[in-house]
């Protein structure tokens, strides 16, 4: 299907497509509809369809034209091209071309989706992550104003990991995203519960939980919080757990905990799928193997061998892509 979708598209610029003709066809219209729904339950239980998906309805559009809902289409192949096929510098174009057909449409009740979708999962690959700090503003605006509340909360929810990097100072980070969990406990009660653990995180560092490695607090509980998660099979929560626990263990020295948490949270990586957090696991998990390296027996240092090596690689090929956000990454 890809191949088929390269062949359509054949020789034309991706700038090019916002002046495709319009699709006046209903059942065509009907049919990029259809699958554009599909695209939320198959990123979060089946990813390979999800690839199918997106690639069958984007060939619709290089094939018959454009729609109002075009501009999901071609954010959502960008997607696909930069996860999938790693093809970083095409899908940023198809990225930049389904936010100008959005536009042009004038399509607000998407400005949502499409703005959360390529400030989450594309634009980070070619420009820095502060670049997508009004990105996930707008995003957040937009599904609230329609709404679209799971795309709301899981705009600030992906968002995390890119404003603490940019964040000079953890208590605007806190007063920032405490904000979003009042809603969310109204709305979608798990993802309240991962905004949560995000917030516990930063009051962890002030000091301010119940514990030096813990997330909970005297009206919070950290394994309550991931009981649930795993009871209804929210994998972005799970995640987010562990990934925070490896990131305090990791901070305050216990380098085989932390490492021990990656490994629990790589169960979950589909539900990171196209995000910037992926880059942040491989970077740690790299440098808590190699803090562990020098005590380790002779087998386990293989196997860390081969952990360092295939990170490096893949931290490579997006430092290569990505170089203001991982070329310090790549040099572990």
């Amino acid at each position: 299907m890809a191949r088929e979708v390269k062949k359509t598209l054949n020789q034309r610029a991706v700038a090019g497509l916002i002046d495709a003709p319009l699709i006046v066809d209903e059942e065509r219209q009907m049919q990029i509809k259809l699958l554009m729904n599909m695209v939320p339950p198959t990123y979060l239980t089946n990813q390979e369809l999800l690839v199918l998906v997106v690639l069958h309805m984007t060939n619709l559009c290089l094939q018959y034209g454009n729609t109002n809902v075009a501009g999901f289409v071609y954010v959502w192949y960008g997607t696909i091209l930069c996860q999938r096929f790693q093809d970083y510098e095409l899908g940023y174009e198809f990225g930049l071309l389904g936010l100008k057909v959005n536009e042009k449409f004038n399509n607000t009740t998407l400005n949502g989706k499409i703005y959360m979708s390529f400030g989450n999962f594309i634009n980070h690959w070619r420009k820095h992550v502060s670049s997508n700090l009004a990105l996930q503003q707008a995003a957040y605006q937009g599904a609230m104003e329609v709404g679209d509340f799971s795309w709301c909360h899981h705009s600030a929810l992906f968002s995390f990991w890119q404003q603490a990097i940019v964040s000079s100072d953890i208590h605007s980070l806190l007063a920032r995203h405490e904000k979003y969990i009042s809603f969310a406990e109204r709305t979608e009660i798990t993802t309240a519960f991962a905004l949560i653990l995000q917030c516990k995180l930063l009051e962890n560092l002030q000091g301010l939980t119940i514990g030096k490695y813990s997330l909970s607090s005297k009206t919070f509980d950290e394994e309550s919080a991931l009981a649930t998660f795993n009871e209804i099979g929210y994998g972005y929560g799970s995640s987010t757990y562990y990934f925070a626990k490896a990131f305090l263990f990791f901070t305050y020295g216990d380098y085989a905990k932390a490492y021990e948490m990656l490994v629990a949270a790589a169960e979950f990586s589909n539900a990171l799928y196209g995000q910037f957090q992926p880059v942040l696991h491989c970077f740690y998990q790299s440098l808590s193997v190699l803090q562990l390296y020098g005590v380790a027996a002779q087998e386990q240092r293989k196997d860390y061998q081969q952990v360092v090596q295939k990170n490096r690689e893949q931290l490579q090929v997006w430092a290569d892509n990505s170089p203001e956000n991982c070329r310090k990454d790549s040099g572990i």
